[in-house]
């Protein structure tokens, strides 16, 4: 299966790393075909500006977009890797989104109908907290972060979504953030086998 990773942590001794490096290593041995996005390497530029979004209102796609869009056209699977901060993805993650995930690619309007263009993919949401997993759930964070990323976003364009969330990840044991590699060692194994 074309299996598609972005990725977006800026520190690359970090526990997001890990995980990375982790579906890596299981798609390798699942015999998948892998290609990796990490947006802070690429150094892509998250802000839509005034001029790509002039350009894509005449049809044209500016080459880092298009880029972009042809990889999540590429790709039958699509893991997004990256942390929450302040109940919300990093802004370079948020503005891949922004800038690559546009009408006439994601989704379109025709005939006050919304169509969902991405519904043959199916996405794997791995994001890590700071916030503790009780905490998540009893301020609601859980709900709210499914809501804004997997409905907001993902469902709105056709996908298929499953989301682990690995919560407290500064402040659990080594053997609880193994346990958490497991758990993303399992899904793909149950994926792809």
């Amino acid at each position: 299966m074309k299996v598609l990773i972005i990725y977006a942590h800026p520190r690359e001794k970090s526990f997001n790393q890990a995980i990375l490096k982790r579906a890596e290593s299981v798609l390798a041995e699942l015999r998948q075909e892998v290609k990796i996005r990490d947006l802070y390497a690429l150094g892509f530029n998250p802000s839509l500006s005034a001029d790509d979004q002039n350009q894509l209102d005449q049809g044209i796609i500016p080459p880092d977009i298009k880029a972009e869009q042809d990889f999540i056209s590429w790709a039958e699977y699509i893991i997004v890797i990256h942390p929450i901060w302040w109940i919300g993805m990093p802004a370079i993650m948020k503005g891949y989104i922004d800038r690559v995930m546009v009408s006439g690619f994601a989704y379109v309007f025709e005939e006050n109908q919304m169509k969902e263009l991405l519904d043959d993919k199916k996405v794997l949401l791995i994001n890590t907290t700071g916030t503790p997993e009780l905490m998540m759930e009893k301020k609601g964070i859980t709900k709210v972060l499914q809501a804004s990323i997997d409905k907001g976003i993902y469902e709105f364009c056709g996908m298929e979504v499953e989301h682990l969330f690995l919560a407290g990840v500064p402040y659990v044991k080594s053997a609880d953030r193994e346990d958490y590699l497991d758990q993303v060692e399992n899904i793909l194994w149950k994926e792809f086998n």
